[in-house]
């Protein structure tokens, strides 16, 4: 998809990317108004709420997909301390279970260490890790064979509603990351602002002067609100990305204590 190529690159590509789209966009819409005033003359130069129909169209779409930006990065970052929180219990729980092996500990440090070096670290949350899926069966595994040989039954009990909680935080942060953005809704989104810019320029088309300030002005403003959509349209990349939790750091605390 071109949008993860422009966005997910480097910042200073998105915006570079986005206020080129603006400038060419009034470059475009300036001289097909100009051409149009000199062709036909002030009588094809609409009236000033004629812009309007063009532009609410955009105003719509881009509302709609601003929602599901900040949706989505508010559900990031809830999937994010959900993750860690049950992290936390599991390390906490398993530093005062006597396990011949430690197996419980094993798999947390493997399931941390696979997300915070692969999933976050790598793909950005895009790929699942087999290593990390294959931690989290082990968990339940480990947490099946303790209960059969003497685990307190509430302590077996909060081990699986952790382990739960814990894998579906991170079904939930896979999900966001491998389906963040959508091309379509980018695509249109471009268009109805070439649109846009063309309609704000037809209504100022015989007044030259009056013709560029207002192009300057619209472009300046949609391009910068557009910029800051995309910078945050991935929750986990960029300068707006969700903070990862540490969550090795997390573990080995746990079993220190």
């Amino acid at each position: 998809m071109w949008h993860m190529f422009i966005f997910d690159t480097h910042p200073v590509l998105t915006v570079a990317a986005l206020l080129l789209h603006g400038l060419l966009a009034s470059l475009l819409a300036w001289g097909l108004a100009r051409y149009a005033v000199r062709r036909w003359g002030s009588d094809c130069v609409p009236v000033a709420p004629y812009f309007v129909t063009v532009t609410t169209l955009l105003a719509i779409v881009f509302a709609f997909l601003a929602s599901d930006i900040w949706f989505l990065n508010r559900e990031a970052g809830a999937a994010s301390r959900a993750e860690e929180e049950a992290l936390t219990r599991l390390a906490n729980i398993a530093s005062e279970i006597v396990a011949e092996e430690d197996r419980l500990a094993t798999d947390l440090r493997l399931y941390a260490h696979q997300i915070v070096t692969e999933e976050w670290g790598r793909t950005h949350n895009r790929f699942a890790s087999d290593i990390a899926d294959s931690a989290i069966v082990a968990l339940r595994q480990e947490t099946t064979r303790l209960s059969s040989t003497g685990l307190p039954q509430a302590v077996g009990a909060e081990l699986f509603r952790s382990i739960d909680a814990l894998s579906e935080a991170r079904q939930l942060r896979l999900h966001i990351g491998s389906g963040h953005g959508d091309a379509y809704r980018w695509s249109l989104i471009l268009i109805l602002s070439v649109f846009s810019h063309i309609a704000v320029a037809f209504v100022h088309g015989d007044r030259p002067k009056a013709l560029i300030l207002s192009l300057a002005v619209f472009s300046l403003a949609l391009s910068t609100s557009i910029c800051v959509m995309a910078i945050y349209d991935s929750p986990y990349f960029g300068v707006a990305t969700v903070q990862m939790p540490d969550l090795v750091q997390i573990v080995a605390s746990s079993s220190r204590s």
